[in-house]
């Protein structure tokens, strides 16, 4: 394996000189890697924010530089000596904890795990389609492993592929693995602050340098942080959860992705493409993976609108799907019709009945014989603080119940260290002095309304005389 000297210097605006060895380099430069310049991070937030357009290739450096400086934190504050190759694996885990982001991310990684959730699908011709789908994780080992550029360079340089991924494995023989992967890791000590950066508003303007540089290991190894980043860290959680609520949130922001997930939904539909675990494997095994990114779809869903033009089968929704599109490729978002939100307890209920809401839309809808790509229910899946909490139900301490370091979900929150106590780190969230000992149970909830006019203003009057009012009554306020 080769050294830690610096081969390559990147000039970077979050972080300012990022520094690539040997090996990284040359990851850097394969095509599996340069793809990532044309894959967003933010997916469609640069129509609302223009320059919040950054990419998942600019994001990785930075990750990877943030995993070496959270390393280097934990040597100095422990005396641990971490070896080339340790150190190495897990600046490439960081670097490369992308490479299996879909086209435009997680609005495209949602819409085919919905579509392949059951193996029982049909295609057009009747036969059976295959159900299993990766996720991003999965889908990056597979091009680390199988893409013959990628496989070429790591055996120059005698790393195994295996090794890099098990960098992120958390597991009680892996306590570092939250520094790749937690809700404090160097994805997020990155994404944050370029997000800010980027997009221009100050959410995400943490302080960094002293998080990292207070990175340590508690009694039995494992990554957490010094007390004296509790106020720091408190701030990065606020941050992440205004960070949702300003940008994925924004009311623009969902009502393209909306479009986005339509037309990726049609886009499977119709056979224009396809994703399935066995097709994407042989998609980075030969090579075409390099080329499936953001402009890739664009240049599906503009031939699918041309398509439908000159051949519509079924008007209604052909027609709707094209207005999709336009609304993606033209910048003409749905509207707003009507919202619900609050910030609550995790164990409060809604006081909104979903069933009711999707009724109401439902017999408009048919009454007056809308296409069912019109209007749109939006409702997020529960946001806390702590995103270790919102993956479940109910308090985060729920979560820490028998919780072994064997199970994954115990290197996910951030630990605080506590030795004074002779004790393991303890999650932020079980310390007095930490805003999070109040706030981590509380979950944010929204329910939207959206529909998409399309320049028909009979739609329009139709959905503020009789769809709005209706909403109104049953808790939503009309936007």
């Amino acid at each position: 394996m080769a050294d830690l000297q610096p081969y390559k210097r990147v000039s970077d605006p979050v972080h300012g000189t990022i520094e690539l060895t040997r090996v990284e380099a040359a990851v850097v430069s394969s095509k599996a890697f340069q793809r990532l310049h044309n894959v967003r991070q933010l997916g469609l937030a640069h129509y609302v924010f223009p320059a919040a357009n950054y990419s998942r290739f600019a994001h990785s450096l930075g990750a990877c530089h943030n995993a070496q400086r959270l390393l280097s934190a934990i040597a100095k504050n422990t005396g641990k000596k971490f070896t080339t190759k340790e150190l190495q694996l897990v600046r490439l885990a960081g670097l490369v904890h992308d490479l299996g982001h879909y086209p435009f991310s997680h609005a495209f990684e949602h819409e085919i795990e919905e579509f392949y959730a059951s193996s029982q699908l049909l295609d057009g011709d009747n036969r059976q389609t295959d159900g299993d789908v990766f996720d991003h994780e999965a889908m990056g080992e597979q091009v680390l492993a199988t893409d013959p550029e990628l496989v070429a360079i790591l055996k120059e340089h005698q790393i195994r592929a295996s090794d890099i991924s098990d960098a992120f494995k958390k597991r009680a023989d892996n306590p570092l693995a939250g520094i790749l992967s937690s809700d404090l890791d160097c994805d997020r000590l990155d994404y944050l602050r370029r997000t800010a950066h980027h997009s221009g508003l100050p959410y995400g303007n943490v302080d960094i340098n002293y998080i990292i540089d207070q990175a340590t290991t508690d009694i039995e190894g494992n990554f957490c942080f010094g007390k004296k980043a509790i106020r720091a860290a408190d701030h990065l959680l606020v941050s992440r959860y205004f960070d949702y609520l300003q940008v994925p949130f924004h009311k623009s922001v969902v009502a393209l992705e909306w479009s986005l997930r339509v037309v990726i939904r049609e886009l499977l539909n119709r056979g224009k493409i396809s994703c399935s675990g066995s097709d994407v494997a042989a998609m980075a095994k030969d090579g075409r993976w390099r080329n499936f990114d953001d402009n890739a779809i664009l240049h599906e869903a503009r031939q699918m609108s041309k398509d439908l033009l000159g051949h519509r089968t079924r008007p209604d929704r052909d027609d709707g799907v094209i207005a999709h599109i336009s609304a993606i490729l033209h910048r003409t978002p749905a509207k707003l019709v009507a919202s619900y939100e609050a910030v609550c307890p995790a164990h409060v209920s809604a006081s909104i009945d979903v069933g009711q809401l999707h009724s109401a839309i439902d017999d408009f809808r048919v009454r007056h014989g809308l296409c069912e790509l019109s209007l749109h229910l939006w409702k997020p899946k529960d946001f806390a603080l702590i995103k270790a909490s919102t993956r479940g139900i109910g308090a985060a301490e729920m979560h820490l119940a028998g919780l072994t370091p064997d199970e994954p979900e115990y290197h996910e929150f951030v630990r605080i260290d506590d030795k004074e106590r002779g004790e393991a780190a303890r999650p932020i969230f079980m310390f007095p002095q930490a805003l999070m000992n109040q706030v981590h149970n509380f979950r944010y909830r929204a329910f939207r309304v959206y529909a998409l006019f399309n320049g028909n203003a009979k739609f329009d009057a139709l959905v503020r005389t009789e769809l709005a009012p209706k909403l109104q009554e049953l808790g939503l306020v009309s936007a």
